[in-house]
């Protein structure tokens, strides 16, 4: 959860700026190295809120809403829209952790060096073809809701309603014709992808493709966990992220940040 206490450093502020004439709001949390947390298509802040506390016990964590896609702002300007943002936070060298499109966006920002990020955390991302018909696409979707915590289809239905159909679909087929497999060699740092056992929409045998595609990457597969690995398995998620940064942590010389791993469920205060 958010925690809330008074004096408690992971509690949550809401900060401000301007980026192409509109305001833009996220979310931060705890100290030190700046990491920032980029949702999937649908998604939102609130999917990432059972990994908060422990991320925020050793990082800086920055919770970020993408912009929803429409006329004048498609999914193919998202990956420069999330560089101008990183450099309008001010935020440097951040570890960017990005699920699903999330993901791919937080590849693209990396492969292309400007602003670049310390390192990069992949969940199920998308960005390497499955194959698949557009009928088989669909029917995965579909199958993959079978997949989701009955507790958090209260959250994936709200926030697809706040996206809107039109912005789903620029989404998704976006997101189904992505193919990085060139720009990955670019990726200069260090990656994870993790990825769930039992992901039906972006299924675990293309890990081996993106293991293989990117020049630094370890791939951890999470036992019986669907798409949505934050949500799934939060605890095994965080420790996964922070196992990853404390060992390039000590490949480059940094000390190494004091953490408690805790995961939880509770509520932002910022929500209202």
């Amino acid at each position: 959860m958010f925690p809330e206490r008074e004096g408690d450093n992971r509690r949550v502020d809401v900060r401000e700026l301007t980026l192409d004439g509109r305001a833009v709001r996220w979310r931060t949390a705890g100290s030190g190295a700046p990491l920032v947390l980029v949702h999937g298509l649908a998604g939102s802040w609130r999917w990432w809120r059972n990994v908060v506390p422990a991320l925020a016990a050793a990082h800086e964590v920055h919770v970020l809403d993408l912009p929803r896609f429409r006329a004048g702002f498609a999914a193919g300007d998202a990956a420069d829209w999330l560089g101008r943002w990183l450099d309008a936070a001010a935020l440097e060298r951040p570890v960017l952790v990005g699920h699903s499109l999330g993901g791919l966006l937080a590849a693209q920002v990396a492969s292309r060096g400007s602003p670049r990020p310390s390192a990069i955390v992949l969940a199920d991302p998308v960005g390497i073809p499955t194959g698949w018909s557009l009928s088989r696409e669909a029917l995965a979707l579909a199958s993959s809701l079978w997949t989701v915590p009955p507790r958090f289809l209260p959250v994936l239905v709200a926030d697809s309603l706040r996206w809107g159909p039109a912005a789903l679909l620029r989404g998704a087929s976006a997101a189904v014709a992505a193919d990085l497999r060139v720009d990955l060699g670019r990726v200069a740092v260090p990656a994870l992808l993790l990825w769930g056992e039992r992901d039906t929409l972006v299924p675990a045998r293309l890990a081996e493709s993106w293991h293989a595609a990117l020049p630094d990457a370890r791939l951890e597969v999470l036992a019986g966990v669907g798409h949505v690995p934050m949500v799934d398995a939060p605890s095994a998620f965080a420790d996964a992220v922070l196992r990853f940064l404390e060992e390039i942590a000590g490949k480059r010389g940094e000390p190494a940040q004091a953490r408690d791993v805790r995961a939880g469920d509770g509520r932002d205060p910022a929500a209202g």
